[in-house]
């Protein structure tokens, strides 16, 4: 099951987990909305029972079960509309998604940016 989880303050967190293997894993809630997703139960278990979900810092946003068959496709992205002009685009993989100005020189690089970080801009024409 996919759980996605929100900052409820609008704080963007990065935290970062070791897991019982000892794979240390960075959780970073990023995006507008400030998310994070995980299918990954050991994960999960820890985010619930750490201090931030505790202060109610950051909540459970959705839960989106899974068949196998929709398994097989990448996670839900994420659809900013509100944005109409390729500038605003990048500023926002700039802001929230920490992409690097110097990489998106080109209306290409910035749509190939959005995709590598789930996101879409469908209002957006990148010409």
């Amino acid at each position: 099951m996919l759980k996605i989880y929100r900052s409820k303050t609008g704080v963007k967190y990065n935290l970062l987990f070791q897991k019982k293997d000892g794979t240390q894993v960075q959780l970073e809630f990023r995006g507008s909305n400030r998310e994070y997703r995980t299918r990954d139960e050991e994960i999960q278990k820890a985010l619930e029972g750490g201090k931030y979900f505790k202060e109610k810092k950051i909540e459970v946003f959705q839960l989106i079960k899974e068949d196998e068959e929709a398994e097989a496709v990448p996670a839900s992205e994420i659809v900013v509309t509100s944005v109409t002009d390729i500038q605003a685009a990048a500023d926002i993989l700039i802001k929230d998604y920490g992409i690097k100005a110097k990489d998106l020189k080109t209306p290409e690089a910035i749509k190939a940016a959005a995709k590598q970080a789930n996101v879409s801009f469908p209002n957006v024409e990148f010409k």
